[in-house]
């Protein structure tokens, strides 16, 4: 009998407010307060069309606050899929926290919303690399093995990681061609 390996798909996990969409300092609680960053769509494309998997991870909350329900969420959220699809992008999956404080296992810097992912798309961390703006995602990148990377919005936020992250960006634009090299530069590895 002949065992055939499975093709692992490079998954990008992101962050959303801050590498999604402008992170106004306040909680984002209708789609009328979502707004795409510069480059976004553009970056998001390239992804979808490089075959890469895109998968969202993000900690909301402001559910449990109250302030938001989950079909209010869920429509914010299906909105901006709708966006993403139109402008020619697509995600594979979006995961949530809608705790407030960090006894559960999914709200970053804990690893559980990218472990539910793993076991629910059959990714490997290995082949994988995590986009955030703050030190909550670099951990729960590096955590579970991820390859980090930084986009730094908030400099004060680059000491409280665990692990210096493998890479730092001033924009989310910026990760449009280094994705695609660290994922390329990973296939050589290998071969």
């Amino acid at each position: 009998m002949e065992y055939i390996t499975p093709i692992v798909t490079p998954t990008v996990f992101l962050d959303r407010d801050g590498v999604i969409n402008k992170d106004k300092g306040v909680y984002i609680t209708s789609w009328n307060q979502f707004e795409f960053l510069p480059g976004f769509l553009d970056v998001i494309r390239e992804f979808t069309e490089r075959g890469f998997k895109i998968i969202i991870v993000t900690n909301q909350p402001q559910i449990e606050r109250k302030m938001l329900e989950e079909s209010e969420l869920d429509y914010i959220h299906y909105n901006m899929g709708f966006e993403i699809m139109k402008s020619g992008g697509k995600i594979d999956g979006i995961y949530y926290c809608p705790h407030s404080s960090n006894k559960c296992e999914c709200r970053k810097p804990k690893s559980g919303m990218l472990l539910k992912a793993k076991k629910e798309h059959n990714i490997d961390f290995k082949n994988s690399i995590i986009i955030g703006n703050s030190w909550k995602d670099m951990n729960a990148g590096s955590n579970v093995g991820c390859t980090t990377c930084f986009l730094i919005d908030r400099l004060t936020d680059l000491h409280k990681c665990d692990k210096e992250p493998d890479f730092c960006i001033a924009d989310i634009y910026q990760a449009k061609d280094l994705i695609p090299a660290f994922f390329n530069t990973l296939n050589v590895e290998r071969e």
